[in-house]
């Protein structure tokens, strides 16, 4: 990755829905700080989260990550970062087992033993299906996958 001094800058992204417009929202993140959005539920925070992670593309603006086009250098952005959503996005029949052996495949530098070491931190089982989870355990779940593959940026949304 070049040299940056933001570890995100959005520029000018805006998003139109039926009943819902995200205009012109503009910002950057300093690497090494911390940022967080507050506004009531429908102001768009959500939707800018998910333009920053190229799930949804903007209909005007640009985003930056390490100083790198999200939506040119996508691949290489994600294996940088983790993000932790308010639903867990592992199918329900699988395990913490699974998720090991298939985020090893995901991410380069995927630790299997570090990732184990939060499970047991956060005293989760390893072979317990995940639609047996309670939403604390599927949100601790959440964190330690993100924590396990030595990302630059996390990016959470309602965690």
């Amino acid at each position: 990755m070049n040299d940056y001094e933001n570890a995100i800058e959005v520029k000018g992204i805006t998003k139109h829905y039926d009943g819902f417009t995200l205009d012109n929202v503009s910002f950057n993140v300093v690497k090494g700080s911390i940022m967080g959005f507050i506004g009531q539920n429908g102001a768009g925070k959500s939707t800018t989260i998910n333009t920053i992670l190229n799930i949804i593309k903007p209909d005007s603006g640009t985003v930056n990550i390490f100083g790198l086009d999200n939506q040119e250098h996508e691949v290489e952005i994600k294996q940088e970062i983790s993000a932790v959503f308010d639903e867990l996005p592992f199918h329900e029949s699988l395990n913490a087992n699974h998720i090991n052996v298939i985020l090893k495949d995901v991410f380069h530098k995927w630790d299997s033993e570090t990732f184990f070491s939060y499970l047991d931190r956060f005293q989760l089982p390893r072979k317990k299906k995940f639609g047996q989870f309670s939403k604390g355990m599927k949100m601790k779940l959440q964190i330690a996958s993100a924590l396990s593959h030595n990302a630059k940026l996390l990016i959470m949304d309602e965690a």
